[in-house]
């Protein structure tokens, strides 16, 4: 599901005409006879958490049509807001997805830094003058779900964009 409209602030900075459509990417790979589903999404930032958790039951109400033994469910869930916000969103998605999904970051603080968008979206001399008085925009936005999978390790990189985690064996 999509916004049916631009901001007048979204439409000046980035002279959209129409809502940027967000999405999910789903593969189901079969590894010696056991599948394994990889989702990626990107959830809307706007429209408020009820818009979110609309998106995630939306993806989960999907899944559930086929289900698989293994599963990876990740992305940039835009859980914005307060550290408090935050949790609350998070452990609403667990509530959603259901089916024992782990987090695989669950003492994770923060995967995006607001001080490094990027400048073309007009934020750059609030950036800096924030940054300037050494205030950050730490979020957490990005999650990695697993069902199935026992995890042994996960670890994050942080790489010159959203930082990155990845599952290893």
């Amino acid at each position: 599901p999509k916004l049916n409209y631009v901001s007048l602030y979204e439409h000046c900075i980035t002279y959209l005409l129409k809502p940027v459509q967000r999405g999910a990417i789903i593969a189901t790979f079969n590894i010696n006879g056991t599948l394994l589903r990889i989702t990626n999404l990107h959830l809307d930032f706007k429209g408020g958490i009820a818009r979110r958790m609309n998106q995630v039951g939306y993806l989960a109400q999907h899944l559930s049509k086929k289900t698989v033994s293994q599963e990876i469910i990740s992305g940039d869930f835009n859980t914005i807001g307060r550290e408090a916000s935050s949790i609350f969103q998070r452990n609403r998605i667990k509530q959603i997805l259901k089916n024992n999904f782990i987090e695989a970051f669950p003492d994770l603080k923060w995967t995006s830094d607001g001080a490094s968008i990027d400048p073309a979206r007009g934020f750059s001399n609030f950036q800096n003058l924030l940054v300037r008085f050494g205030i950050r925009f730490y979020q957490r936005l990005d999650y990695l779900f697993v069902k199935g999978i026992k995890l042994k390790g996960a670890k994050m990189e942080k790489w010159e964009c959203s930082i990155c985690g990845y599952i290893y064996d």
